[in-house]
């Protein structure tokens, strides 16, 4: 859950304050797409272990990476 807290606060500053010619599209899409898929297996996971709390934070971070598409 960690890396993917990481790997999208790194992405998404990235994305929003780079210059949006340096950026590859098919590469920022792949990217979201992984952490969205990977937000989405947690969250079920989570859910499924009956860990709430900690379902609740996956599911934070999940509408942050879905709501930026």
């Amino acid at each position: 859950m960690w890396e993917l807290v990481r790997d999208w606060n790194k992405a998404q500053q990235e994305w929003t304050n780079s210059n949006l010619k340096t950026l590859n599209p098919d590469e920022v899409e792949k990217e979201h797409k992984r952490m969205r898929v990977g937000a989405m297996r947690l969250l079920h996971q989570f859910e499924a272990a009956k860990m709430q709390k900690v379902a609740k934070l996956v599911e934070g971070v999940k509408n942050e990476i879905e709501s930026f598409k």
